[in-house]
């Protein structure tokens, strides 16, 4: 999830995507946190406060890119981390996230244990899963990861199907390897162990 906010944020900073031009990413563990200490703390005042520059006003800031995005429509707020929020904390972390929702498109990453169909309460919300790689995707890469180690490693790209084999056979290695993050670190150490042999 939070190599999916990544992506898009630098994705849209770099050439824009879409409908967004300006991507904003705010860490909800980290603004969780900071709503401790101060309870009426909005999203973008966290995010400005939390660029670490002490000739910016976040106050200014943060009304500044709600009338940009109130004429433009071209800011996606991105909340990585829904499950990593507190349970006790969730309730004011939300209250201050609708104060945005009519101004941003907001997007929110949640692991399924956080409960993210807990926000499904709006009509104007909707809910999307990652998809799993798909048996195709996974040998793919696999090749593509094994032809970059050539010289290193010497599998041949057609032991791609049986190393995807080997990790789908076991069923931890098989719940890790449904994203290609995740994926390409089991390939590698494979690739790994064998240059130890």
């Amino acid at each position: 999830k939070s190599t999916l906010v990544q992506w898009l944020a630098h994705t849209i900073a770099e050439s824009g995507i879409g409908d967004f031009d300006v991507p904003v990413v705010i860490k909800l563990k980290d603004y969780a946190r900071a709503l401790v200490k101060h309870p009426d703390l909005t999203p973008l005042e966290f995010f400005f406060t939390s660029l670490g520059r002490q000739d910016l006003d976040s106050l200014a800031a943060s009304a500044w890119l709600r009338h940009v995005s109130r004429d433009q429509n071209r800011v996606l707020l991105m909340c990585d981390g829904w499950d990593e929020v507190p349970a006790a904390q969730r309730a004011n972390l939300r209250e201050q996230l609708e104060c945005e929702s009519d101004i941003f498109v907001t997007l929110i990453t949640s692991r399924p244990a956080g409960l993210p169909q807990s926000l499904l309460d709006r009509e104007d919300v909707d809910f999307y899963r990652i998809g799993e790689l798909t048996h195709r995707s996974m040998v793919q890469l696999t090749k593509n990861i094994f032809a970059s180690r050539r010289s290193e490693v010497r599998r041949r790209p057609r032991e791609a199907k049986q190393t995807v084999a080997r990790i789908r056979a076991s069923v931890e290695l098989r719940t890790l390897a449904k994203t290609p993050l995740f994926l390409g670190q089991i390939v590698h150490i494979f690739a790994d162990t064998e240059l130890g042999d």
